[in-house]
């Protein structure tokens, strides 16, 4: 059975679901609503949905059929009048099964305990590192040595090799742990940073780099909607349930964190007419793509973002740099859909420039699922959690010190 192209919206007392199911025969289309599920069914189409409130059948509900486009358009009552139905648009919320009648999860992810985690107190505070003795047992549950979302990845360097040597800067990934990785990564950067470019950007900046600077931060004043082309994408992803650990939350919430960061960058080197050489560029800024290292503190990603950010790309400021910090959370302030919109754009610019869509298949048709379902009020911390970050006394200790037209790079870890 095929998932048709829909969509959904709402009024104060009634849900409208549009669905474009062409070519079918209407002696044998059939829909169901009992309060939050709804099905339909005109082969060789078939929607479930699970709403995030109830609906009713009435007097008021009704199913209209526009013969020339194809599409249905179902009108049902809400049971509570004027009760606001969140998330409509994000689209596999809507297509997941609802987990209060799911037996057990569709996916369950290698080594977590299938015990739910309490959750505590939320708070800002809880994107950054606890200092606390460290336990080698929580590491291993980590997995150490894959790569991808959750770990869950290993062998590439084996039977891609010639791949991943162009797509990504660590070698041999799965025979480094995540120390390795981080240290190596830092060792590269040293090696590879250009005082003379970032000076020439510093001290005698290309109207590109004024321009760059001079732009609004992304979505200020718009509304934010998928594209069809986007819309058929999320349809087309598999209906995933996602059981990881707490430290995989907080390190999957920070990996999204600096995909968003890499591409708000490279949006105001490009003016936002991304190119060619975004995807390159994306990912070579992203610390997470480019060394598949895991962050379980955002002040170490953020360091790790801007050192890659002042080294690696076309434009190399300390300026644009904090600029897109404070770009990265203004999207998270946006909500869910404005993030999804980040990754979306990231995934469409990899499949463009071949063979990074490897990096789809590892991190972003997952991720791109996940998101839709972390809950709004992580977000909204996450997004005050980059703020505070967003201060030269937290990030120059181990960036960048651009004092007096010279520029130092601290040489030792940030952990």
């Amino acid at each position: 059975m095929i998932t048709p192209h829909f969509r959904v919206s709402q009024d104060n007392d009634h849900v409208y679901l549009f669905i474009h199911a062409p070519y079918t025969n209407l002696k044998e289309v059939e829909y169901f609503s009992n309060e939050s599920d709804f099905r339909f069914v005109a082969s060789p189409y078939f929607l479930r949905l699970n709403l995030p409130g109830l609906v009713e059948e009435s007097e008021g509900s009704d199913v209209h059929y526009d013969l020339e486009k194809g599409d249905f358009t179902v009108k049902l009552q809400k049971k509570i009048p004027g009760e606001n139905f969140k998330d409509l648009d994000l689209l596999s919320v809507l297509l997941a099964p609802n987990p209060q009648k799911t037996l057990q999860p569709k996916i369950t992810l290698e080594g977590e305990s299938t015990v739910a985690e309490s959750e505590g107190e939320d708070s800002s505070d809880e994107w950054f590192l606890e200092q606390t003795v460290s336990d080698n047992k929580a590491k291993e549950a980590v997995s150490c040595y894959g790569y991808g979302f959750a770990n869950k990845a290993t062998g590439l360097f084996r039977s891609h090799e010639a791949e991943m040597m162009e797509i990504v800067d660590i070698r041999n990934a799965d025979l480094k742990d995540q120390e390795q990785r981080r240290r190596e990564r830092e060792v590269k950067e040293l090696e590879d940073f250009n005082e003379d470019h970032y000076l020439a950007d510093l001290m005698d900046p290309l109207s590109l780099l004024l321009n760059a600077l001079k732009m609004a931060p992304p979505y200020l004043d718009s509304d934010i909607n998928l594209t069809t082309e986007e819309e058929d994408y999320i349809i087309s992803l598999p209906k995933k349930s996602y059981l990881v650990s707490k430290v995989q939350k907080k390190i999957l919430s920070l990996t999204v964190v600096a995909l968003v960061y890499s591409w708000a960058y490279d949006r105001r080197v490009t003016e936002g007419d991304h190119c060619i050489e975004s995807g390159w560029a994306i990912a070579k800024v992203c610390p997470v793509l480019s060394y598949f290292e895991d962050f379980e503190d955002l002040r170490f990603l953020l360091v790790a973002c801007v050192r890659r950010s002042i080294t690696y790309p076309m434009l190399r400021s300390w300026d644009l740099s904090l600029l897109t910090i404070k770009d990265t959370s203004s999207i998270f302030r946006k909500g869910k859909l404005a993030i999804l919109k980040c990754l979306l754009k990231v995934r469409k610019l990899f499949m463009e420039s071949d063979p990074r869509y490897i990096l789809n298949q590892l991190y972003l048709d997952d991720l791109c699922v996940w998101i839709q379902f972390v809950k709004e009020e992580k977000i909204k911390l996450l997004a005050d959690a980059i703020e505070k970050v967003h201060s030269i006394s937290i990030l120059t200790n181990s960036v960048a010190v651009p004092e007096h037209g010279q520029i130092y790079i601290e040489g030792k870890g940030e952990g």
